[in-house]
């Protein structure tokens, strides 16, 4: 009888686990000002809808770039969060969710911004 091994990571602490367009696509590249939805585990504590005009705040939380520039936001919720990223210089960079009213922040999450992002 042959026997196999499965490797269960159960995450504790907030996790972005997923960043796909407002379509529900994976892309590898991103355009400046998009929105974009997160989908993780623990985002955010609070489950709040900006109402226009929206701002870097919701529900308590932030998302946060690499290099200190706020994303905007539209939805938080503790598995998903609707936002548009800010206007940025073309380039890898990396974002974090801030929920501050638990004082928790998730990992660094890869995301590639470009000018364009053509989808069909």
């Amino acid at each position: 009888m042959a026997t196999a091994s499965v490797t269960v990571t159960v995450h504790t602490e907030p996790y972005i686990t997923a960043m796909t367009d407002l379509m529900g696509k994976l892309k590898a590249n991103y355009a400046q000002t998009e929105f974009v939805t997160l989908y993780g585990n623990k985002l955010c504590g609070q489950t709040a809808t900006a109402s226009s005009p929206f701002g870097s705040r919701l529900g308590n939380c932030q998302i946060q770039l690499s290099d200190g520039s706020l994303a905007v936001l539209q939805y938080t919720s503790p598995m998903q969060i609707n936002l548009m990223l800010p206007s940025v210089k073309a380039g890898a960079y990396t974002l974090k969710v801030i929920d501050w009213t638990a004082g928790t922040t998730t990992q660094d999450f890869p995301v590639a911004i470009t000018a364009l992002s053509p989808t069909l």
